[in-house]
C-alpha cells in the first residue's frame, strides 16, 4: 500500500518538481535501496536521515531557483571585486554594469549567500579594513575613512560607532601601536 504523505513545513514538496542537474542525488537514493534491501541494524533511522538530506539539497535548489554553482561563481567574483575596489565608490549600478547583471539581481544574490545587501556588505567590509588599518598603521581617522572609500570622515565615525559601539577616536587610543 502506498502512503499519502503531505508536507505542512514546506508545502512546495506537495506538488511534482522539476530541477535540472540533479543527477548528484543518484547516489544517495540507490544507498537508500541499499538499506532497505538489506535491513541492517538500525536502517530506519539511516534511511530516515539520508532522506532528510535529499529534501534538504531540492529545498535549497528550489529556494535559490537557480544553478547552485553558476550561483556560487557569481557571487564569488561579487565578492572578490568588493574586496578589490572597496575603497571607490561602488554602488549596486556600478557593480552591475561590471557584471552585466541587474542592481537588484546583485543585491539577491548577496542577501542570499551572506544575508547581507550589498550596500551592508561593502560597510562592513569597509568597517573592517578600517579596524585592520587603525590596528597596524598610524594613519589619522580621516585618512583611515578616506582610504577604505568614505567621502566624509563625520559619515565614517557615525557607522563606525553604529557597527562597533565605539567611536574611532576611542578604538584608536586602545589599538595603537606600541
Amino acid at each position: 500500500k502506498v502512503e499519502d504523505i503531505v508536507f505542512s513545513d514546506n508545502a512546495f514538496f506537495n506538488n511534482p518538481i522539476y530541477i535540472k542537474n540533479m543527477e548528484m542525488l543518484e547516489n544517495d537514493l540507490l544507498e537508500i535501496k541499499r538499506e532497505y534491501s538489506t535491513r541492517k541494524n538500525y536502517f530506519n533511522q539511516r534511511m530516515s536521515g539520508m532522506f532528510l538530506s535529499i529534501l534538504g539539497t531540492i529545498a535549497r535548489k528550489i529556494s535559490l531557483n537557480i544553478d547552485e554553482n553558476e550561483s556560487n561563481q557569481k557571487i564569488d567574483m561579487i565578492i572578490k571585486y568588493i574586496h578589490e575596489n572597496y575603497e571607490k565608490n561602488l554602488s549596486n549600478q556600478d557593480i552591475g554594469l561590471q557584471f552585466n547583471f541587474h542592481p537588484n539581481y546583485i543585491n539577491k544574490l548577496m542577501v542570499t549567500h551572506t544575508g547581507l545587501s550589498l550596500h551592508q556588505y561593502l560597510l562592513r567590509h569597509r568597517i573592517s579594513q578600517a579596524v585592520h588599518l587603525m590596528q597596524t598603521t598610524k594613519m589619522t581617522i580621516a585618512e583611515i575613512a578616506y582610504s577604505v572609500g568614505f567621502k566624509d570622515s563625520n559619515h565614517f565615525s557615525k557607522y563606525f560607532k553604529q557597527k562597533t559601539g565605539r567611536n574611532p577616536s576611542e578604538f584608536y587610543k586602545n589599538s595603537t601601536l606600541t
